[in-house]
């Protein structure tokens, strides 16, 4: 675990990993925020949109900050704003002090470059929503995301068969299932549903009567003005 408590966030490494570095884990980071959030998903998250009845306003709104916070921010969309404020004092107290001749120009061309860059796409993202409400295809559209769920889908989508987490996941949920449903089917051998609900419920009562009826006999501990 890393000892500096300002790592500690949506953004940074603080623990070690069994195989990755420290630089190549936070790299991972990064790259997943790129690869995720390119100009072709977005248009097909507008799109799947359009075709369940999402609102694309709120959807715009949302990528256009979860697309750029990271990249021009370095920091996670839910801890980022329209505006970012910085002062010279802030600054910590291991790092060196900055100029202010040095300082302000940075900040300001900084925040120039992130607004011109943000207006650019939020301009992208209208107009793909333009031209998908004005599609007359849109309500049909559809892909493997909007496909139902089938039996077999967890050994032939690559979501959940290419990392080791999620074939292990996997096999959690199907022993999970596999588990309750023998519980459930060797209830029902003896049991009808309604009468196994009720000798449920008569079970946990039983057992709070038997609690209340032992606390009501154990003896009370009397304070004479001394401390324990």
């Amino acid at each position: 675990m890393d000892s500096d408590l300002n790592k500690y966030d949506l953004e940074h490494v603080c623990t070690a990993h069994p195989i990755m570095g420290q630089r190549e884990w936070q790299a991972a980071y990064r790259e997943a925020w790129s690869l995720y959030y390119t100009p072709t998903h977005m248009k097909t998250l507008l799109r799947r949109a359009a075709a369940t009845g999402v609102p694309l306003g709120s959807l715009v709104r949302l990528l256009a900050r979860f697309a750029l916070t990271d990249p021009l921010e370095n920091v996670h969309p839910l801890q980022g704003g329209l505006l970012r404020l910085k002062r010279p004092s802030e600054r910590r107290p291991d790092l060196p002090r900055e100029r202010l001749w040095v300082f302000w120009p940075r900040f300001m061309w900084h925040t120039l470059r992130t607004h011109a860059i943000s207006a650019h796409m939020v301009m992208r993202l209208l107009l793909w929503k333009r031209a998908i409400t004005r599609d007359p295809d849109a309500r049909t559209y559809t892909d493997l995301a909007l496909t139902l769920v089938r039996d077999d889908d967890d050994v032939t989508l690559d979501l959940l068969t290419k990392t080791t987490g999620a074939r292990a996941a996997v096999a959690h949920v199907n022993k999970v299932n596999k588990l309750t449903r023998a519980t459930v089917e060797g209830s029902h051998c003896w049991l009808r549903p309604r009468w196994s609900s009720a000798v449920v419920w008569a079970t946990h009562w039983c057992v709070v009567v038997i609690a209340a009826a032992a606390l009501r006999r154990r003896p009370r501990l009397i304070n004479h003005g001394g401390s324990f």
